[in-house]
């Protein structure tokens, strides 16, 4: 960049003006605009912003919910039970009822599909058999190894510590424990200066 390197010439402000008056401002912002509209329809996000409610609450509108920007979406039309039927592909499509879209399944969502159906595991890579590592010890347990629940007796308070603590309030109400006098509890460790010089 020029300015940047010893004794190369410093730009003007006149001329980084110019510079940026060649600058196609407008296209470099259809640009973006582009690359953003591309990157909101690749997105797996909800469109509709309902939450976790049942959309028969919606039967009696002609829409199903809102989008991000607060306006309805629209019910979109059907397909009849027998146009469905006479599609060949109609067995890899799935209706989004939130979202009122049809999304066609990929091989890969389709094997995942066959295998949790078959009872396996989702993933390809984990097999169900694999041998299971002891760790504590080879002998079978029938309690659980974490730690179980705390039992009751913990959050109980005490009833011997009570029945202590009852017997030290009855001897100081009878006198047989007397609270010690202040010059006693001090005693002579802060009876002389410390930063007294000695000789």
């Amino acid at each position: 960049m020029e300015g940047d390197e010893p004794g190369s010439p410093v730009v003007s402000d006149d001329e980084a003006d110019s510079d940026l008056e060649k600058v196609d401002f407008e296209a470099v912002g259809d640009e973006i605009d582009g690359l953003i509209e591309e990157d909101d329809s690749s997105s797996d996000e909800e469109k509709n912003t309902i939450g976790d409610v049942p959309i028969r609450w919606y039967d009696g509108y002609d829409h199903i919910g809102y989008n991000r920007e607060g306006k309805q979406i629209i019910r979109g039309k059907r397909k009849s039970p027998l146009e469905e039927i006479l599609d060949p592909k109609a067995w890899r499509r799935v209706y989004d009822e939130k979202n009122d879209e049809e999304l066609v399944l990929t091989d890969k969502e389709l094997d995942v599909v066959a295998r949790i159906r078959a009872g396996q595991y989702t993933g390809g890579t984990t097999d169900g058999d694999e041998e299971i590592v002891p760790w504590t010890s080879n002998k079978i347990e029938i309690h659980p190894l974490p730690e179980p629940t705390e039992p009751k007796r913990r959050f109980t308070p005490s009833k011997h510590e009570a029945a202590k603590v009852v017997k030290i309030v009855r001897a100081i109400r009878a006198g047989l424990i007397v609270k010690p006098a202040k010059d006693e509890k001090n005693g002579n460790l802060y009876s002389f200066d410390a930063w007294e010089e000695t000789q």
